[in-house]
């Protein structure tokens, strides 16, 4: 026994506890030590300030936030896996509820004409691979979009112009008010091209609710237009040089508008916009005078905005167009962080439309109308993707 206390005591002893450092005696580092417990008093040890203390925390802390931290994902295992089974229960109550096909020879083609009817949603994934284009440098068909377009939907806004809503969050949104709706379906309606849209009305986007007139901000009517040949000039100018490298614009459709603007007729504001911009851009590609200085065009770059901003609570094709021609233009001027900044409203405006949605810009409908549509779709999104990037 007195072997073993004096091997404890020649041992060498990191730490004391309070009250031996108090009294300022000697302390074997046990918890509690000799002295406290002889004379039963409590044993404290103050924590030390040293790096292997330090490292000590560090390790007991770390270990506390991976047991945790493995607590959690046993509990999210088994959330998971509870999700799972119902949702293979809910699959097999809706199959069970289904009619039983009909006996005969031709029950087989009429299931299968049946599952071909199924909304591209709950049917099964379409083949992406397309005969012919096995190639790996080929560009992408249409077909080969559709799998990948279907995480949205195309809703319809106060105006009752479609807007695109896209990520988990506002799909469970969509699907929760198309359950409560009586006159939804099972399934939302699908276009020709395979983008899903809602017809129900979305709590974010209430019917006949506008955005009020700005009164600080002229009107259509109010903003001066150049004169009629100064007009022509600028129009054949940028049709000239700067359409074919920027095509964001329909030249059939602009000279169309802009001639029954010339005779007379009422103009919408996006129009307008769209056409201060062109003539803004348009102004820094003629000649300029020998020591010339100042921002050629800046007074219909300023009218376009003006414009822009008097319908800043819609959302329509115009003001994409009017963002990308006045960025070009912007840069024209060598005010390169505006002309970013343009360019970058532009691209969320063509989102907030669903321009970037691949398959809404599928050549191959039914009517020309919705063939010209969906050409200038892809004008606008490829000329305002490659102008920000």
């Amino acid at each position: 026994m007195a072997s073993t206390m004096h091997k404890k005591s020649d041992r060498r002893v990191w730490k004391a506890c309070v009250a031996c450092r108090r009294k300022k005696v000697k302390c074997d580092g046990e918890d509690p030590c000799h002295g406290c417990h002889s004379r039963n008093q409590k044993c404290e040890y103050p924590e030390t300030n040293d790096n292997a203390a330090a490292s000590r925390r560090d390790a007991s802390s770390l270990d506390r936030q991976y047991q945790n931290l493995e607590a959690l994902g046993l509990r999210l295992e088994g959330l998971a896996q509870t999700l799972s089974e119902c949702i293979l229960a809910i699959r097999g109550s809706s199959k069970d509820m289904e009619l039983p096909p009909d006996p005969g020879s031709g029950s087989g083609s009429r299931s299968a004409s049946r599952t071909g009817s199924l909304p591209a949603e709950e049917g099964t994934e379409p083949d992406d691979d397309v005969p012919g284009n096995d190639h790996p440098d080929a560009p992408p068909t249409p077909t080969s979009y559709k799998a990948r377009d279907r995480v949205g939907h195309m809703v319809p806004d106060s105006y009752g112009r479609m807007r695109y809503l896209g990520g988990a969050a506002n799909n469970l949104v969509i699907q929760a008010v198309q359950g409560l709706s009586p006159s939804s379906g099972h399934s939302p309606h699908l276009t020709q091209a395979s983008i899903p849209q809602a017809s129900v009305e979305m709590p974010f986007f209430q019917h006949g609710q506008v955005w009020p007139e700005l009164p600080y901000l002229p009107s259509a009517n109010e903003l001066a237009r150049p004169p009629q040949y100064v007009a022509d000039l600028l129009v054949g100018v940028y049709f000239d040089q700067l359409h074919y490298t920027f095509p964001i614009l329909d030249k059939t459709r602009f000279v169309s508008q802009y001639h029954a603007m010339a005779a007379g007729s009422p103009v919408e504001r996006g129009f307008l916009s769209v056409f201060f911009a062109v003539c803004a851009c348009a102004s820094g590609l003629l000649p300029r005078e020998p020591g010339a200085v100042g921002l050629v065009g800046i007074d219909y770059y300023q009218k376009a905005l003006l414009l822009f901003w008097a319908s800043s609570g819609e959302v329509f094709l115009e003001q994409a167009q009017c963002l990308g021609l006045l960025a070009v233009c912007s840069a024209g001027w060598n005010t390169v962080a505006q002309s970013w900044r343009l360019a970058g409203q532009a691209v969320r405006i063509a989102q907030d439309l669903g321009l970037h949605i691949a398959s809404l810009k599928d050549p191959h409908f039914s009517t020309s109308d919705h063939a010209a549509d969906a050409q200038v779709a892809q004008r606008v999104w490829w000329s305002l993707f490659t102008l920000d990037w």
